[in-house]
């Protein structure tokens, strides 16, 4: 189901479910374990874990798949990263969104097209001219880059929080994790939109079940962050609204050591 995102079923539909219906459940039952969903991007370089939270438009799946299919990181998460307490990343394999915009990589856009049948390949092309900016498939992480270059777990060693803003010139600066994790729920509570509204419920007593009252799945999420983000070195970068993709890659990789190691050639 997950994979005919774009195709014949309702892609509204199905996007509502990833990221709303199925993430609540998911997110209070890590909670449960000492792990939490983080709206970020994630890769491991050499085992070493890259964790790049940020709003959807940053740049942070350019730098992932980029990293992945260029260089020798390995993928943990496109979108939605799974992490616990103890500072360990694990593997999600949510289906990635695919743009047009995307398929100027020619190593994805091989691979992206492979993945259809012929038909689909049809539509897809059809959508592109028609509809360029809504034209999007999911596809599965394995079939963007092989099982080969998917890491199972590991353990986190930097942090980077990326926001667009108004401002004139890229910052890069650190961050104490508690005010890193504080940040990133945030992110993860309004983009689960439903989540603070059906917890609030539950809290008012309208909808009573197993869900954790809002404050505390709230103070959950934040513990779980601040204690994995005490693991690793945590930093900040603001990007100019206006700045190309090429721009934030360049910048990202000059300012974090081990981002720019994951350009590195594959060993």
């Amino acid at each position: 189901m997950w994979l005919s995102h774009g195709a014949s079923l309702d892609m509204h539909g199905l996007k509502d479910f990833a990221y709303n219906t199925s993430a609540l459940p998911l997110t209070c039952a890590l909670l449960d374990k000492g792990a939490s969903l983080i709206h970020a991007g994630a890769i491991s370089v050499d085992g070493q874990g890259v964790l790049m939270p940020a709003w959807g438009g940053v740049g942070k799946s350019l730098l992932v798949s980029q990293s992945v299919l260029h260089g020798r990181a390995k993928f943990l998460a496109d979108d939605h990263a799974v992490i616990d307490r103890q500072g360990d990343l694990h593997l999600h394999l949510l289906p990635i969104h695919i743009y047009k915009y995307h398929t100027s990589d020619a190593v994805l856009a091989q691979r992206l097209l492979g993945s259809l049948g012929a038909g689909d390949r049809l539509n897809w092309r059809v959508g592109c001219r028609l509809r360029p900016r809504r034209a999007v498939r999911w596809v599965a992480p394995q079939t963007l880059y092989t099982e080969a270059r998917l890491e199972r777990t590991a353990r986190l060693n930097q942090v980077v929080l990326m926001f667009r803003g108004d401002h004139s010139d890229f910052v890069w600066e650190e961050v104490d994790p508690e005010s890193g994790a504080r940040c990133c729920a945030g992110v993860l509570f309004d983009e689960i939109r439903q989540m603070a509204e059906r917890l609030a419920l539950g809290a008012a007593g309208w909808e009573r079940g197993p869900l954790p009252q809002l404050h505390d799945a709230y103070a959950g999420v934040i513990d779980v962050l601040t204690g994995a983000f005490g693991h690793a070195a945590v930093h900040r970068t603001l990007i100019p609204r206006g700045a190309a993709a090429g721009d934030v890659v360049a910048f990202v990789r000059k300012s974090c050591p081990l981002i720019d190691q994951a350009f590195d050639e594959a060993p």
